[in-house]
């Protein structure tokens, strides 16, 4: 089971819980319609079959790979699926890795709910991706954005370098974890 604590966030009307995909299968597929939607709108190859199996992988928790899901409580009902993030491993070395840094852990798929969205929600998850991350023993996150720099940038991320990823320019970020 995950060690992960919920964690709560006051910039919201209710208070936001973040907490393993796994803890909660039954938004799995709500989240892999997400993940599908944000990389055909990016301009990638997505599968609907292939996204939801990926998560269903990830479904035993613990480790990384990891989908985090942000919940708002709902009044007499089910919590409302907020948002996600996942932290992943792509067998990439970006060309500044330490070299030990053979599989780096990426964030990936941060997405927040339209309705959600401007309520401290994305920096949340971001900020809880980290700490799982790092309490995992993780030195450094890596990122690619085609749209959010600035967001990141905001939040401590460095960009490395510009790639062309999907037809379009997209940023190469990082985070050391144990650094400011």
């Amino acid at each position: 089971m995950c060690s992960i604590r919920p964690l709560a966030v006051n910039l919201t009307p209710e208070p936001v819980t973040v907490v393993p995909l796994g803890q909660r299968p039954e938004y799995l597929e709500p989240v892999a319609r997400w993940h599908h939607t944000e990389c055909l709108r990016q301009g990638l190859v997505s599968e609907l079959s292939v996204r939801r199996a990926r998560l269903e992988q990830q479904v035993a928790g613990g480790r990384i790979p990891v989908t985090l899901i942000a919940l708002a409580p709902q009044p007499s009902s089910a919590p409302m699926l907020a948002g996600c993030i996942s932290l992943v491993r792509y067998h990439y070395r970006p060309f500044d890795a330490p070299a030990h840094t053979t599989s780096p852990v990426w964030l990936s798929s941060l997405y927040v709910a339209p309705a959600q969205r401007e309520q401290g929600i994305g920096t949340h998850l971001v900020t809880t991706a980290e700490a799982y991350a790092r309490a995992r023993g993780e030195q450094y996150l890596w990122l690619s954005t085609h749209d959010s720099t600035g967001f990141y940038r905001r939040r401590g991320w460095q960009p490395v370098r510009t790639i062309q990823l999907a037809g379009r320019e997209a940023q190469v970020m990082t985070r050391n974890l144990m650094g400011p």
